[in-house]
This record gives C-alpha cells, sequence and structure tokens, in this order.
C-alpha cells in the first residue's frame, strides 16, 4: 500500500481544481527545485467524517512536503509548496466577505482516523506560510468574518446580553 501525505481542505466556497505555483515543464529541464515545487489540487467527494464544508478537495505538495523533516531549516522546496497553499486559501477567500475553511492532515486512506489536535485560526491571524504545517491527524479551521458584522455584534451583545445576531 502507498502512504502519501495529503492535505485535505474544505471549504463553504467553492475551490479551483489543478496545479498551483509550480512551473510549467520546459523539455530537457529538471525540475527539482522550488521552480517546479507547487501544489496539486483535486476535488474530491465526502473525504473525511471531520469535515462538516461541502466543498473538499486534496491538496498533494509537488516536489516537496507539507511536513518538513526539519522545522528549524525548511527547504526551499518545502516553503515553496506551504507558501502555495498559503497563496490559495488567501486567494479563494478574497473573493468573499467571509468563508470557513478546514484543512487536515493525512496519509492517504486514514481520513477518519481520530483527530489528534483540533486548532482554530481567524484568516487574518493567518499571517505565514509555516502556520499550515500540521502533524499527521491534525486539523486546523481557519474562518473569514465581515468585520462589521463582529463590530454589530459585539455592540448587541454588550448592550443586550444576549448572543449573536444570526
Amino acid at each position: 500500500m502507498n502512504l502519501t501525505e495529503y492535505y485535505y481542505l474544505a471549504s463553504d466556497k467553492q475551490l479551483p481544481i489543478g496545479s498551483f505555483g509550480s512551473s510549467s515543464y520546459i523539455r530537457g529541464m529538471d525540475w527539482k527545485d522550488e521552480y517546479g515545487a507547487g501544489i496539486f489540487v483535486e476535488k474530491e467527494e465526502s473525504v473525511s467524517k471531520h469535515f462538516s464544508l461541502p466543498y473538499q478537495v486534496s491538496i498533494r505538495a509537488e516536489l516537496g512536503s507539507f511536513q518538513p523533516d526539519d522545522y528549524s531549516n525548511i527547504s526551499t522546496v518545502d516553503y515553496k509548496c506551504l507558501e502555495t497553499l498559503f497563496n490559495y486559501i488567501h486567494n479563494v477567500a478574497s473573493a468573499y466577505k467571509e468563508c470557513q475553511f478546514q484543512l487536515l492532515s493525512s496519509i492517504n486512506s486514514k481520513e477518519n482516523e481520530p483527530v489528534k489536535n483540533h486548532k482554530k485560526i481567524l484568516l487574518k491571524q493567518l499571517k505565514s506560510p509555516t502556520q499550515l504545517i500540521l502533524e499527521n491527524q491534525e486539523l486546523l479551521d481557519i474562518k473569514k468574518q465581515n468585520t462589521f458584522q463582529r463590530k454589530r455584534n459585539t455592540y448587541y451583545q454588550k448592550k443586550t446580553g444576549l448572543d449573536f445576531i444570526q
């Protein structure tokens, strides 16, 4: 059985599929450096029981890894894969006032095994590609909120003592 490391991404918005970040193949060139690194995104159906969002894809690092061997000295190829994923998430989110993502790290065919760690972050706090380094079976929720709605909800909660407006 081939154990390949994948990241799986779910969103409440449609996700583009295809190859991102890597340079086009040129005959005779050996793409073993950051120019060939990137991500390949493929549509999936019901990837994991841990996802609650409808649009789901598998993401494979091209030439590099999302989980570097040495976290203190990430290779340029691994960093390029992480940076491409980071930009992919930010580019999708830029089209919407609010959106959500769930990112799961898993070995293929192990997507429904128990999650070892579940983290949550706001998109505006996601400032570095290295924040996307996840251990195997780790889940990261990323949420982009409408600033105006959040301020209105906070004001409403302070005034009434009730929970947020839906």
